[in-house]
């Protein structure tokens, strides 16, 4: 048996049955054995599945491109704009997205405070520093 489910079983036998919720907290962000923790990157035929943002810039230039039709018609001058993404990855949807509205609507790009909500202290990492490469865009965390 490996250590995490040491850890699971070992809480189970102290609290009694488990929520749903508890077992996957500890299966994905357990912090040296959850899924989150452990696997930076790992898409590909003997890992992960591949997700829109994984496989180019498109999606995330599709987004600004549509995220800045919908702001520009709300927005006022003295009022912000915040985008939330949940559960970044590594932040590379921060950076397509921040980057297309750096190069094509830098108006709008001042304005814009990018938040991302993420429980794990390894992934904010990761993401700080993929989300930041490339991009002047603000982002901030939220756990």
């Amino acid at each position: 048996m490996n250590n995490l489910s040491e850890i699971i079983r070992r809480e189970a036998a102290q609290r009694g049955v488990l929520s749903f919720a508890r077992f996957m907290e500890l299966a994905l962000y357990c912090p040296v054995h959850g899924y989150y923790e452990t696997k930076k990157d790992n898409p590909g035929r003997h890992g992960d599945f591949y997700t829109s943002v994984g496989v180019g810039e498109l999606f995330g230039r599709l987004l600004a491109f549509q995220f800045a039709e919908w702001l520009e018609e709300v927005r006022s001058a003295e009022c912000g704009v915040r985008i939330v993404e949940a559960g970044a990855h590594d932040g590379q949807l921060a950076r397509d997205i921040l980057t297309w509205l750096q190069l094509n609507r830098p108006v709008l790009h001042a304005q814009i405070e990018y938040w991302i909500i993420e429980p794990s202290a390894q992934r904010q990492e990761w993401q700080r520093i993929g989300g930041r490469q490339g991009c002047t865009g603000a982002i901030d965390f939220e756990s």
